[in-house]
């Protein structure tokens, strides 16, 4: 948590230099979406609701209200349905895409621009963090804002993806 996207960058260079042949990134804006919502369209992946938010995240309520304005340690609040901790709240998260507002309507599997000078005026230098953080009260699945790519990302952490698939994992990796 705390980490800008050239530190996320590096990380990732470096853990892929090590990882054996596999290979591993940022997920993708609507990955992210995907596995918050875990075959959920409710706002949340979990039933209950707003009023069942503090079991499953670090929110405002279970931590700045308390006196604990921090990050907390990744697993120490239930996880969505598919088995992931922190999927709402503690730090918002990098994703892949570079950030624009969305147009309206119905989206499915939605891209941002393909690189910072495509963005929208006043978006160069923006990418997407999802899951909002410790300072928001219920952060949804569909939870999306910016960072800048040249901050430090102070509430910004990050999960990675590692790419399935043979061969062309290299490849894949370095269109990101």
């Amino acid at each position: 948590e705390s980490v800008g996207w050239d530190g996320v960058q590096a990380f990732i260079e470096a853990l892929n230099a090590h990882a054996g042949g596999a290979v591993y990134r940022l997920p993708t804006e609507a990955e992210w979406e995907y596995f918050a919502r875990a075959d959920s369209d409710a706002p949340w992946s979990f039933d209950g609701g707003e009023h069942a938010i503090s079991s499953y995240a670090w929110v405002k309520k279970s931590t700045i209200d308390r006196g604990e304005p921090y990050a907390h340690p990744v697993g120490t609040r239930r996880p969505n349905r598919w088995g992931l901790f922190d999927v709402y709240g503690n730090v918002a998260e990098w994703v892949q895409d570079w950030y624009r507002p969305y147009r309206g309507g119905q989206l499915t599997d939605p891209q941002g621009p393909l690189s910072g000078v495509h963005a929208d005026r006043g978006y160069r230098s923006k990418k997407v963090v999802r899951g909002g953080s410790l300072v928001d009260n219920a952060p949804r699945s569909a939870e999306r804002s910016f960072a800048d790519t040249e901050g430090i990302g102070s509430g910004v952490g990050f999960r990675l993806v590692r790419v399935a698939g043979p061969g062309t994992d290299r490849e894949l990796a370095s269109r990101y």
